[in-house]
């Protein structure tokens, strides 16, 4: 789903372009950090906590995309566990 939120962000940017409005990378940036799910809160925090001279269009991409594969085996392993409700074990037993 990011990725086809990114490409078809992409292909505005380049109609955009293509009429002659200047868009910077900033401005795409931008507007991707804002777009984003709940779930890349964390992500989107850290872009926006980097010094500006780090932060590219390239960077923040590839750390969407770093932060997609993270979500998605979040997911795998959340639905591989156990479920904790039917379990007895404790984590800090008393005696």
């Amino acid at each position: 789903m990011l990725m086809k939120f990114l490409h078809g962000f992409n292909g505005l940017v380049n109609q955009l372009k293509s009429c002659g409005v200047k868009v910077s990378d900033m401005d795409i940036i931008v507007y991707i950090l804002m777009s984003l799910p709940p779930e890349y809160d964390s992500t989107k925090s850290a872009i926006e906590n980097q010094p500006s001279e780090h932060i590219s269009l390239q960077f923040v991409v590839s750390r969407l995309l770093d932060a997609k594969a993270l979500l998605k085996d979040r997911r795998v392993s959340e639905t591989k566990a156990p479920s904790s409700e039917s379990s007895n074990d404790v984590a800090f037993p008393t005696n």
